[in-house]
């Protein structure tokens, strides 16, 4: 049992340490670019926040996506446009792209080609609630103390054990 702890522990500590920087990454390359939605490797992650592309992306999803050459129709996109939105490329023109989320009763109008951040490559449901607690500071401060307990706790409880 101790031996499954501890392969259990190392994989969440890796894990939870992974997601530190990553964040670390992407929080300082946004404060030194300047960019609101910075790429990683040509990789960036948002979090949803409306329905207008239910029941595909449902609002607190995570979604991580990639920049692409190329866009085709029936991708899903991040563009910028007032704010950053995710919507389906319904179909071309000759500048860009018309867009229109799943849930909507009317498209976007034109989106130009340089409004393409990405496609989204990849969909996490509801992490993006966890994501977004975790980037504010009780968020980070519990994932320290979470963290630290992870580590400490098993030490405590085997110091305790060789008293008896």
């Amino acid at each position: 049992m101790k031996v499954i702890f501890k392969i259990v522990r190392y994989f969440v500590v890796t894990l939870l340490v992974l997601l530190i920087l990553i964040n670390a990454i992407f929080i300082i390359q946004s404060l030194v670019s300047g960019q609101e939605m910075p790429l990683l490797f040509g990789y960036g992650k948002a979090v949803v926040a409306t329905g207008s592309m239910e029941p595909t992306i449902e609002p607190g999803d995570m979604i991580i996506f990639h920049e692409q050459e190329n866009y085709e129709v029936g991708d899903i996109v991040v563009f910028e446009a007032e704010n950053f939105v995710t919507h389906r490329i319904v179909e071309t023109t000759e500048n860009g792209f018309i867009t229109q989320g799943d849930a909507n009763n009317t498209n976007d109008g034109e989106i130009l080609r340089e409004q393409m951040i990405g496609k989204v490559v990849f969909i996490v449901p509801k992490v993006g609630y966890a994501v977004d607690f975790l980037k504010s500071p009780f968020g980070i401060l519990v994932l320290v103390i979470g963290l630290l307990a992870l580590i400490e706790v098993p030490n405590l409880i085997s110091r305790k054990s060789k008293r008896r």
